[in-house]
């Protein structure tokens, strides 16, 4: 009976360092260079996961931000995303259905039509 106590501590002892050092391992991580660089290159490599990761990312309004801030920032990803809306009629016609709520963007808009217009006579 003594034998079946001890084994039953040693466990529970075992399950609380085993839980104390998966925390030491995320906190290892979060503060080591290298680790965030192997864990992000793992999760960039594998499609599946890099998915998952972008599911999160859209999950919450800060992070869908800084998604959308990085794409801007970043030239090449900015014109795969505008020659992926353009080639959507859908997807344009949503584009301007939302500019051309803000009266300056509408203006805009519209002077660019009528010098597309313009230049369509012309030829």
């Amino acid at each position: 009976m003594r034998r079946i106590a001890l084994l039953i501590t040693m466990g529970a002892l075992l399950s609380f360092l085993a839980v104390g050092c998966a925390g030491d391992a995320v906190q290892s991580m979060m503060s080591s260079p290298e680790m965030q660089t192997k864990v992000m290159d793992a999760i960039a490599g594998n499609s599946t996961m890099a998915a998952s990761m972008m599911g999160r990312f859209m999950g919450s309004d800060e992070s869908r931000q800084m998604v959308v801030q990085t794409v801007m920032g970043n030239p090449d990803a900015m014109n795969a995303l505008m020659q992926h809306v353009t080639r959507d009629p859908q997807m344009v016609e949503g584009f301007l259905t939302t500019a051309v709520q803000d009266s300056t963007m509408k203006a805009k808009i519209m002077d660019m039509v009528k010098g597309m217009t313009m230049a369509m006579k012309k030829k």
